[in-house]
Protein backbone atom coordinates (compact mmCIF):
# COMPACT_ATOMS: atom_id res chain seq x y z
CA UNK A 1 0.00 0.00 0.00
CA UNK A 2 2.73 2.42 0.95
CA UNK A 3 4.65 1.67 -2.25
CA UNK A 4 1.75 2.81 -4.43
CA UNK A 5 0.67 5.74 -2.24
CA UNK A 6 3.87 7.82 -2.67
CA UNK A 7 4.09 7.49 -6.49
CA UNK A 8 0.37 8.23 -6.88
CA UNK A 9 0.67 11.29 -4.66
CA UNK A 10 3.66 12.58 -6.65
CA UNK A 11 1.84 11.93 -9.92
CA UNK A 12 -1.18 13.86 -8.67
CA UNK A 13 0.91 16.85 -7.47
CA UNK A 14 2.89 17.12 -10.72
CA UNK A 15 -0.24 16.60 -12.79
CA UNK A 16 -1.96 19.53 -11.09
CA UNK A 17 1.12 21.72 -11.55
CA UNK A 18 1.26 21.10 -15.31
CA UNK A 19 -2.47 21.46 -15.89
CA UNK A 20 -2.84 24.71 -13.96
CA UNK A 21 -2.82 27.78 -16.20
CA UNK A 22 -0.40 30.58 -15.33
CA UNK A 23 -1.75 33.68 -13.61
CA UNK A 24 -0.68 36.92 -15.28
CA UNK A 25 -0.58 39.95 -13.01
CA UNK A 26 -2.06 42.91 -14.90
CA UNK A 27 -1.95 46.25 -13.12
CA UNK A 28 -2.05 49.15 -15.60
CA UNK A 29 -0.50 52.36 -14.26
CA UNK A 30 1.26 55.53 -15.35
CA UNK A 31 4.98 55.87 -14.84
CA UNK A 32 4.77 59.19 -13.00
CA UNK A 33 8.11 60.75 -13.88
CA UNK A 34 7.40 60.27 -17.60
CA UNK A 35 4.23 62.42 -17.86
CA UNK A 36 4.46 65.60 -19.93
CA UNK A 37 1.69 67.96 -21.01
CA UNK A 38 2.26 70.83 -23.45
CA UNK A 39 0.10 73.25 -25.40
CA UNK A 40 0.48 75.31 -28.54
CA UNK A 41 -1.62 78.06 -30.05
CA UNK A 42 -2.98 77.19 -33.48
CA UNK A 43 -5.04 80.13 -34.78
CA UNK A 44 -8.55 79.66 -33.43
CA UNK A 45 -7.64 76.78 -31.10
CA UNK A 46 -5.28 75.75 -28.36
CA UNK A 47 -3.88 72.24 -28.85
CA UNK A 48 -2.99 70.17 -25.78
CA UNK A 49 -0.72 67.12 -26.01
CA UNK A 50 -0.05 64.76 -23.12
CA UNK A 51 2.53 62.03 -23.43
CA UNK A 52 4.30 59.58 -21.21
CA UNK A 53 4.60 55.91 -20.46
CA UNK A 54 2.21 53.34 -19.06
CA UNK A 55 3.12 49.92 -17.71
CA UNK A 56 1.37 46.74 -16.67
CA UNK A 57 -1.02 46.56 -19.61
CA UNK A 58 -0.71 42.87 -20.30
CA UNK A 59 -2.25 42.17 -23.70
CA UNK A 60 -5.48 44.13 -23.21
CA UNK A 61 -6.52 47.31 -25.01
CA UNK A 62 -6.76 50.20 -22.59
CA UNK A 63 -7.31 53.92 -23.12
CA UNK A 64 -5.49 57.04 -21.96
CA UNK A 65 -7.86 59.98 -21.60
CA UNK A 66 -6.88 63.65 -21.19
CA UNK A 67 -9.54 65.89 -19.63
CA UNK A 68 -9.27 69.48 -18.50
CA UNK A 69 -10.53 73.03 -18.47
CA UNK A 70 -8.61 75.95 -19.99
CA UNK A 71 -9.18 79.71 -19.54
CA UNK A 72 -9.19 80.79 -23.19
CA UNK A 73 -9.82 84.25 -24.59
CA UNK A 74 -11.44 84.35 -28.03
CA UNK A 75 -10.74 87.59 -29.90
CA UNK A 76 -12.51 88.54 -33.11
CA UNK A 77 -10.70 90.61 -35.69
CA UNK A 78 -12.14 93.88 -36.87
CA UNK A 79 -12.33 97.50 -35.87
CA UNK A 80 -13.40 96.93 -32.28
CA UNK A 81 -12.33 93.31 -31.82
CA UNK A 82 -14.41 91.78 -29.10
CA UNK A 83 -12.99 89.49 -26.49
CA UNK A 84 -14.70 86.73 -24.59
CA UNK A 85 -12.84 84.82 -21.91
CA UNK A 86 -14.37 81.62 -20.65
CA UNK A 87 -13.52 78.18 -19.40
CA UNK A 88 -13.20 75.82 -22.34
CA UNK A 89 -13.45 72.12 -21.58
CA UNK A 90 -11.32 69.74 -23.59
CA UNK A 91 -10.98 66.02 -23.69
CA UNK A 92 -10.01 63.09 -25.80
CA UNK A 93 -8.59 59.61 -25.58
CA UNK A 94 -6.28 57.27 -27.42
CA UNK A 95 -6.00 53.49 -27.25
CA UNK A 96 -2.87 51.91 -25.83
CA UNK A 97 -2.27 48.35 -26.93
CA UNK A 98 0.65 46.27 -25.80
CA UNK A 99 1.51 42.81 -27.03
CA UNK A 100 3.53 42.06 -23.93
CA UNK A 101 4.00 43.28 -20.39
CA UNK A 102 6.37 46.18 -20.07
CA UNK A 103 6.44 49.92 -20.65
CA UNK A 104 4.37 51.40 -23.48
CA UNK A 105 4.65 55.03 -24.66
CA UNK A 106 1.50 57.04 -25.41
CA UNK A 107 0.52 60.44 -26.76
CA UNK A 108 -2.96 61.97 -26.75
CA UNK A 109 -3.77 65.28 -28.46
CA UNK A 110 -6.94 67.34 -28.00
CA UNK A 111 -7.98 70.90 -28.92
CA UNK A 112 -10.15 73.62 -27.41
CA UNK A 113 -11.43 75.97 -30.14
CA UNK A 114 -12.96 79.40 -30.49
CA UNK A 115 -15.93 79.81 -32.86
CA UNK A 116 -15.48 81.05 -36.41
CA UNK A 117 -12.37 83.05 -37.24
CA UNK A 118 -11.71 84.20 -33.69
CA UNK A 119 -8.17 83.91 -32.38
CA UNK A 120 -7.61 81.78 -29.30
CA UNK A 121 -5.17 82.69 -26.54
CA UNK A 122 -4.61 80.99 -23.22
CA UNK A 123 -5.01 83.39 -20.29
CA UNK A 124 -4.07 81.25 -17.30
CA UNK A 125 -2.72 77.95 -16.11
CA UNK A 126 -4.16 74.67 -17.30
CA UNK A 127 -4.46 71.66 -15.07
CA UNK A 128 -5.64 68.48 -16.66
CA UNK A 129 -6.16 64.91 -15.62
CA UNK A 130 -4.91 61.79 -17.30
CA UNK A 131 -6.95 58.65 -16.81
CA UNK A 132 -5.99 55.10 -17.69
CA UNK A 133 -9.06 52.93 -18.18
CA UNK A 134 -10.38 49.82 -19.84
CA UNK A 135 -13.03 51.80 -21.71
CA UNK A 136 -13.01 54.70 -24.15
CA UNK A 137 -13.27 58.15 -22.50
CA UNK A 138 -12.96 56.68 -19.01
CA UNK A 139 -16.26 54.78 -19.21
CA UNK A 140 -14.75 51.45 -18.16
CA UNK A 141 -12.77 50.39 -15.13
CA UNK A 142 -10.39 53.17 -14.15
CA UNK A 143 -6.98 51.80 -13.22
CA UNK A 144 -5.02 54.98 -12.55
CA UNK A 145 -5.41 58.77 -12.67
CA UNK A 146 -2.75 61.46 -12.50
CA UNK A 147 -2.98 65.23 -12.51
CA UNK A 148 -0.87 67.06 -15.09
CA UNK A 149 -0.04 70.72 -15.68
CA UNK A 150 0.19 71.76 -19.31
CA UNK A 151 3.16 74.04 -20.02
CA UNK A 152 3.71 76.24 -23.07
CA UNK A 153 6.13 74.91 -25.67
Amino acid sequence: MRRTFIPLTLLLVFGVMFLASPAWAISPHFINNSLICTYTSNGNSIVFTASGTVAGLGTATDYVTLLGTAPITCTSSGKNGTQNTSAHHFGGSTPVVSTSNGNYPFSVTVAASCPGNQTASLTGSVDGELGLSSGNNATGTIFDTEGVTCLAQ
